[in-house]
C-alpha cells in the first residue's frame, strides 16, 4: 500500500512533537516533546479504525530530557485489564522506557490526595533496546532482556505488578531487582524466541584481497542458546524444582541435550578453575558447589547418560575426577544403568552411550584385564545389527592390547565371526600378534 494521504484512516493533532510510539494490545501510547504521554485506544470500525483518546499524563520532574527517551511501554494489571474501564489505565500502568540508555521502570502509587506518583527504578545503563516477556513459559514470565552493546543482561520476574509493594512513606526505597543472568554475546541481538531458548542476530565480516581496492562486506545471521544460562542462575539458587520445571518446556527440541551438555560443561570447567586439585583430596564438595544441583537436575531427564559422557568427553582427564565423584563411578553407570536396562537400551539406540562409557573406563584404567564390558557390549550390538558399533569395538579392542590377545577372546566369545564372510563388519589384522 501507497503511503500516501489518500490512504490515511485517522488523523489526530498533537501539541507538540512525537518523539516515539508505542502499539500494546489495543492501546496506542504516545510520548510527545512536551513530555506527555497519551493513551489512545484503538476501535476498529466497519471501514476504518478511529483512535479514542482516554487520558495523558505528564512526567515532569520525572523525565528531564524527553528527546532522550529511545523506547516506551507499559504493563496494566489483569484485573485492570478485564474488569476496569480503559480510562484509568494510566493511573495504575507500570511505565518501562529506555532514557538516555538507562533502562528505567516506573511504578504507579498514589498519594494521600488520590495523585499519581511514580516510584523509579533504574535497572541498567548503556542499555540499547530491551524486550519484555510476560505470559508463557513460567520462569521467564516476566522478564525483562536487555542489550547492553557487549550481551543480553535479563531480570527474571522484574516485571511483576500483581503485588505491588506497600511502602509506608514517600521516603522509602522500592526494592531492586538484581540482574538475574548476563549472556555474552559476539553478535548483534534481533529477537528472543522464548518458545526455543535462541537468541537469534547478525554479524558482519569483511574481507579484502590484494588485487581489490576496496573491502568486502556482508552479512550473516548468527545464534545462542539462553536455556543453559537460565538453567545455571536456578540452580546457582538451590532451585531444583524450578529448574526441571523451566526445562521441562524445551524437552521436545532437538538440541535439548546439546543445552544440557553445555550446562554441565560449563559448570565443571568454571568450578574446576576456581577449586584447586587439593581441595578434593580429601573428597569433600564445597557447600555453595552448583556441580551436585546439575547432576541432580538431569536425573530427572532420559538424557542424563548421553549428557555425561558427551561431557566429558569433551573435558580434560584431570577434571573427570571429581565429575565422576559426583555423577558416579563410571563403572557403575555402565552396568547399573545400561546393562541392567539391556533390552531398553537396544530399543532406543544407546548402544552408542555404553561405548563411550567404555573409553572412559579405559581412560581412567577401570576395564578388567579381559575386557569382559567390551565384549558383552560387543554382543549386544551384534544382536542389535548396529554394525558401525561393531567395527569401533573392534578397533577398540585392538588398540587397547598390542599383542591381539583381547581381539581374538572378543571374536571367540560372541557370533561376531559369523557376519564377516558377509562383509557386514570388518575385523583388524591380528595376523602379526603373537598366539
Amino acid at each position: 500500500m501507497e503511503l500516501s494521504n489518500q490512504n490515511v484512516l485517522h488523523r489526530e493533532i498533537l501539541p507538540s512533537q512525537v518523539v516515539i510510539l508505542s502499539l500494546v494490545d489495543n492501546s496506542l501510547l504516545v510520548y510527545t516533546a512536551d513530555n506527555t504521554l497519551y493513551h489512545f485506544l484503538i476501535v476498529p470500525t466497519a471501514e476504518t479504525i478511529k483512535l479514542h483518546l482516554c487520558g495523558s499524563i505528564t512526567f515532569n520532574g520525572i523525565i528531564s530530557a524527553p528527546s532522550a527517551v529511545r523506547m516506551l511501554s507499559w504493563m496494566i494489571p489483569g484485573a485492570q485489564k478485564q474488569l476496569g474501564d480503559p480510562v484509568d489505565d494510566l493511573s495504575v500502568a507500570t511505565v518501562l522506557m529506555v532514557v538516555g540508555g538507562q533502562l528505567i521502570l516506573l511504578r504507579p502509587r498514589k498519594s494521600a490526595n488520590q495523585e499519581v506518583k511514580y516510584d523509579m527504578q533504574i535497572f541498567a545503563d548503556r542499555i540499547e533496546f530491551c524486550w519484555i516477556h510476560l505470559r508463557g513459559i513460567g520462569t521467564l514470565e516476566n522478564s525483562l532482556w536487555g542489550y547492553d552493546g557487549q550481551g543480553i543482561r535479563v531480570w527474571l520476574n522484574a516485571l511483576a505488578i500483581e503485588a505491588p509493594q506497600q511502602r509506608e512513606s514517600d521516603e522509602d526505597e522500592p526494592e531492586n531487582v538484581k540482574e538475574s543472568v548476563n549472556i555474552p554475546l559476539d553478535f548483534y541481538p534481533l529477537s528472543v524466541l522464548m518458545d526455543k531458548g535462541i537468541i537469534i542476530g547478525a554479524e558482519h565480516e569483511a574481507a579484502t584481497r590484494s588485487n581489490l581496492s576496496f573491502v568486502m562486506f556482508r552479512h550473516a545471521t548468527s545464534s545462542h542458546l539462553f536455556l543453559h544460562h537460565i538453567l545455571r542462575f536456578l540452580l546457582s539458587n538451590r532451585e531444583v524444582k524450578e529448574a526441571v520445571t523451566f526445562a521441562s518446556h524445551y524437552k521436545d527440541l532437538i538440541y535439548f541435550s546439546h543445552a544440557l551438555e553445555i550446562l554441565l560443561h560449563t559448570v565443571v570447567e568454571s568450578e574446576a578453575t576456581m577449586e584447586s586439585e587439593s581441595d578434593w583430596d580429601d573428597g569433600e564438595i564445597a557447600q555453595d558447589a552448583v556441580l551436585p544441583m546439575v547432576v541432580e537436575f538431569l536425573d530427572h531427564f532420559d538424557a542424563a547418560l548421553d549428557v555425561v559422557v558427551g561431557c566429558a568427553r569433551k573435558t580434560e582427564l584431570t577434571r573427570w575426577r571429581r565429575l565422576f565423584s559426583i555423577v558416579g563411578n563410571p563403572k557403575s553407570l555402565f552396568e547399573c544403568h545400561l546393562m541392567r536396562h539391556l533390552e531398553a537400551c537396544l530399543s532406543s539406540k544407546r548402544l552408542k552411550t555404553a561405548g563411550s562409557y567404555l573409553l572412559v573406563l579405559h581412560n581412567l584404567e577401570q576395564l578388567d584385564n579381559d575386557n569382559d564390558d567390551a565384549v558383552r557390549l560387543l554382543q549386544s550390538a551384534v544382536d542389535g545389527k548396529d554394525w558401525q558399533l561393531c567395527r569401533e569395538l573392534l578397533r577398540f579392542l585392538h588398540s587397547v592390547d598390542d599383542t591381539g590377545a583381547a581381539l581374538r577372546n572378543a571374536l571367540s566369545k560372541t557370533n561376531v565371526i559369523n557376519f564377516i564372510n558377509d562383509d557386514s563388519i570388518e575385523v583388524p589384522s591380528v595376523s602379526s600378534a603373537s598366539p
